[in-house]
């Protein structure tokens, strides 16, 4: 941190001081002399306060405000300092009573800051960091990388502790620097690697009895146990490493050759579960040849004989019309013999219908050929006519398609129609359209064109932006100027109206000494006392010092 520039307003003894840094630069070295109690302390109280809002003392903020200070000027620190190549500008004020804007009396004024980045002393705000003291107070230590305590021991070097120092025993001088110098960190750091180095050295000697352990342990054969206890103790743990190493070796052959034989018995496995497979499949073909032995081949006869059944079955279906009404006359033969002379007619009847059943059976039986050609003509029919109802759902469905099939050839048409026409536009318009040579040339020109307009631009608009710098940096000194206007035409205001009242109070004393000079009984004088002028009154008359130019050229 590189101071820049200080003004301290009504801080401790200083009412208006500044001190400009820059000055000092070309000297390494330089001492601020004074008489006690003139306020050499007080500039690094105001850097410290304007840093950190504290000092270097015990003193608090609000402490500092100066005594003499009028009501209606407040106590202020402004406080300029580079780091890193950038220069911050840091205002604050502290708690103080001042008096009221509205009215008399006085009210309290809570702490301000602010904290910003500028181009210089006075110059132009680049960037407004913080604006509220606890905003400022966590920048400056993230700028500064240091806490107001450390600042204190880094920085500044207390008067108190130098002199305890130099009046101290020499036994006590260490403690003294440790804490001017702020080296009890190191101390701290000492101690605590100290204790590192006792946990890491009880660490070791637990991992050194491990290792004994593991010299001694029964996992460890004859041949190596001897190599161990024959190497030394630097050595003991490449061996160990060698026969480890070797171990992984045999582990690692033992696994490969674990892997081949896993691999031959899965190998071996496949083969017999696949002569298992072949085994079952010969086990099933013995299985079905025999099943095929005894339930066809051994029972031919029996299935030939239900074959002619089925097929005497088939033939006599037509007729079972008929064996139902043979029943129904069997029943009634029954029912016949019961009654003769109804069996008598009923037998006739029967025998009739017996006659003509039995000619029926013959025609029937004639008819065999035609009913099975019926019966192959029917199964054609009952192919065809799906065949024929899905042909005359199609044809339905293709009367009832046919509109829409006819509006659809139209839509087409008419799109056809706009196609063509949109073509025929396209065509027009390709036509008129500008080559692309054209355009591109065009693009350049353009591209020349804004190209130069920026050049010429470009010097206009840094030109503005230094004007517009100069402007604000003038208006910022305007009101600067402005303000010591007000304050010191205030101030000349406050004088004017002191040197009235010592002008009267001149004036009534003098009349008192006339008055104590005269005489009882003797004539006055006849010349009057010559009354002072106002030049020869300001000889007499008490007016404090002013430092501003302005007034003492008035």
């Amino acid at each position: 941190m590189k101071p820049v520039y200080l003004e301290m307003n009504y801080f401790g003894p200083h009412e208006h001081s500044i001190i400009d840094f820059r000055k000092l630069e070309e000297s390494p070295i330089f001492l601020i002399g004074g008489d006690t109690g003139a306020g050499k302390s007080t500039i690094f109280d105001a850097m410290t306060f304007a840093l950190f809002s504290t000092t270097t003392g015990n003193r608090e903020a609000k402490e500092m405000r100066s005594q003499f200070a009028p009501d209606n000027k407040p106590t202020k620190v402004t406080f300029y300092f580079e780091q890193n190549g950038k220069i911050y500008k840091v205002e604050r004020t502290p708690s103080q009573y001042l008096a009221k804007v509205r009215g008399t009396g006085l009210v309290e004024r809570k702490p301000t800051a602010s904290l910003a980045v500028v181009d210089d002393v006075d110059g132009v705000e680049i960037e407004s960091l913080a604006t509220l003291p606890r905003d400022v107070g966590s920048d400056i230590d993230e700028i500064l990388k240091l806490s107001a305590e450390q600042f204190k021991k880094i920085i500044l070097l207390p008067q108190n502790d130098f002199s305890e120092f130099l009046k101290s025993e020499t036994s006590e001088k260490e403690e003294i620097l440790k804490k001017i110098f702020g080296t009890q960190i190191f101390t701290d750091f000492v101690a605590k690697l100290k204790v590192r180095f006792d946990k890491a050295k009880q660490t070791n000697s637990e991992y050194e009895s491990a290792l004994n352990s593991q010299y001694t342990s029964p996992i460890w054969s004859d041949d190596e146990k001897d190599s161990l206890i024959k190497a030394n103790d630097d050595q003991k743990i490449t061996v160990l490493e060698q026969h480890l190493e070797n171990r992984q070796h045999n582990s690692e052959a033992a696994h490969s050759k674990e892997t081949q034989a896993n691999f031959s018995w899965d190998k071996a496995n496949q083969e017999y579960q696949s002569a298992m497979t072949i085994q079952k499949q010969f086990d099933d073909l013995a299985a079905n040849e025999h099943k095929y032995q005894t339930q066809i081949l051994d029972k031919s006869d029996e299935i030939d004989a239900k074959n002619i059944h089925i097929a005497e079955l088939d033939w006599a279906q037509p007729l079972k019309d008929i064996v139902r009404d043979l029943d129904k006359a069997n029943n009634s033969q029954k029912d016949i013999l019961q009654n003769q002379q109804v069996a008598t007619d009923k037998l006739t009847e029967a025998q009739q219908k017996y006659d003509s059943a039995k000619e029926k059976i013959n025609q029937l039986t004639s008819k065999t050929d035609d009913f099975k050609n019926q019966q192959q003509q029917s199964k054609d029919l009952s192919i065809l006519i799906p065949k024929v109802q899905r042909v005359e759902k199609i044809k339905t469905d293709l009367n009832q398609l046919k509109p829409q099939l006819d509006s659809l050839k139209q839509t087409i048409q008419s799109e056809t129609e706009a196609i063509n026409k949109l073509q025929k536009d396209i065509d027009e318009k390709s036509q008129k359209v500008v080559s692309l040579d054209e355009l591109q040339t065009k693009k350049d020109n353009l591209i020349l064109e804004r190209d130069s307009t920026i050049d010429a631009l470009s010097p206009l608009e840094n030109s503005q932006n230094t004007l517009k710098k100069q402007v604000d940096k003038t208006k910022i000194d305007l009101d600067k100027l402005n303000s010591d206007f007000k304050q010191k035409s205030e101030l000349l205001n406050n004088l004017q109206i002191d040197y009235e009242a010592q002008k009267s109070n001149r004036q009534k004393l003098m009349i008192a000494q006339l008055q104590q000079e005269l005489v009882t009984g003797e004539p006055c004088l006849t010349k009057p006392p010559k009354v002072p002028s106002e030049s020869e009154l300001e000889v007499y008359i008490n007016i404090p010092y002013i430092s501003s130019p302005s007034l003492s050229e008035k």
